[in-house]
């Protein structure tokens, strides 16, 4: 998406090993193999606001929001998809946050018609790309690359900075939040 705000793109990352289930509106659930997943952002030009799946909490900005979902699932009828870990997602730090920054998440429980807080994400940079194809990553303002103690707080692993190294150049900043489920997602 790019406007007036700048262009950015959301990009899920799905650990090997990861299994997805998806829950029937009868309470039912059932295992997915194959996912065709979409990443529709709400907040878009002047009529962003009025997307928005419900009100932001007075202790959110509106800065970012996206509906994450599975084809599969909604043909199903499915309330929601659970993942077995969390998924990394990663958006363009369009807005220029300061790498470290803590980004607030929260997503969107339809049933209840409200916002529920969940994990934050954090502002990281790709410093470089190292000599074994994985991203070396700042991710508290240092300037320094982070050792795998900081990474593995995080959840990001060598298959991770490989992705990123595959996606994306040394110098881009991005946003990265983990998600346990599909929904309307709120970051920042």
């Amino acid at each position: 998406m790019t406007d007036a705000d700048g262009s950015r793109q959301a990009t899920v990352f799905f650990p090997q090993g990861t299994a997805a289930t998806l829950t029937l509106p009868d309470g039912s659930t059932q295992s997915l193999t194959n996912l065709h997943v979409r990443a529709t952002e709400y907040t878009v030009g002047g009529n962003g606001p009025l997307a928005m799946p419900g009100h932001l909490p007075a202790t959110s900005g509106y800065t970012y929001a996206v509906e994450l979902s599975v084809d599969e699932a909604i043909t199903a009828g499915a309330t929601r998809v659970d993942f077995s870990q969390p998924l990394p997602v990663y958006v363009d730090n369009f807005l220029n946050f300061p790498v470290g920054e803590v980004v607030p998440v929260g997503w969107y429980d339809r049933a209840k018609a409200a916002w529920i807080p969940a994990d934050n994400g954090k502002v990281i940079k790709i410093l470089s790309i190292d000599t074994d194809g994985l991203a070396a990553l700042e991710t508290d303002g240092s300037g320094l690359v982070a050792d795998s103690a900081k990474l593995a707080t995080l959840g990001i692993t060598a298959a991770e900075q490989a992705q990123l190294a595959s996606l994306y150049p040394a110098g881009k900043t991005l946003w990265r939040v983990p998600v346990t489920h599909f929904t309307p997602w709120d970051f920042k």
